[in-house]
């Protein structure tokens, strides 16, 4: 399985999970629980805010801003900054096919770091998919079932 394939894959379970938290009163996704990013808002803004830093800021090495995740007042703000990472993510892809096994080196917080770029790529879905178990946790707690978060 190719990246692009994988990454698609993500997109579908993805998208499992956002119609499932169309059913739910956003407020109810802000709930603070007292765990990590303490909100199902939160953890969603965090998967995305992880996607952007290690693509813009890290591989492509541009000028990166952190998140105010209070700033996303409904689903409907996740779905568009989803569809400008997802085309952020897969145009790298595409136009670095030929050099994803090759390193990156970065000076970041006054450290110099070498990246594998596939490895980038990996743990952004490694990551999202930590995360959306994470979220699942939360909608249990709450009362609810989520949705089969599987990638099969």
């Amino acid at each position: 399985m190719d990246y692009k394939e994988f990454y698609l894959g993500n997109v579908n379970v993805r998208e499992r999970l956002l119609k499932f938290l169309e059913t739910i009163p956003f407020e109810k996704l802000t709930f603070e629980s007292g765990l990590g990013y303490s909100s199902i808002r939160n953890l969603l803004a965090h998967i995305q805010e992880t996607e952007d830093w290690w693509v813009k800021g890290v591989l492509k090495d541009e000028s990166y801003q952190d998140y105010n995740f209070s700033d996303f007042n409904s689903l409907e703000d996740f779905r568009k900054n989803w569809q400008k990472l997802q085309k952020q993510t897969l145009d790298y892809v595409e136009a670095n096919q030929n050099i994803l096994k090759d390193r990156v080196t970065r000076r970041l917080k006054g450290k110099t770091y070498e990246f594998q770029i596939q490895k980038v790529l990996l743990h952004i879905l490694t990551h999202e998919f930590h995360h959306r178990g994470q979220i699942c946790l939360l909608l249990r707690q709450a009362g609810f079932t989520p949705p089969d978060a599987d990638l099969i």
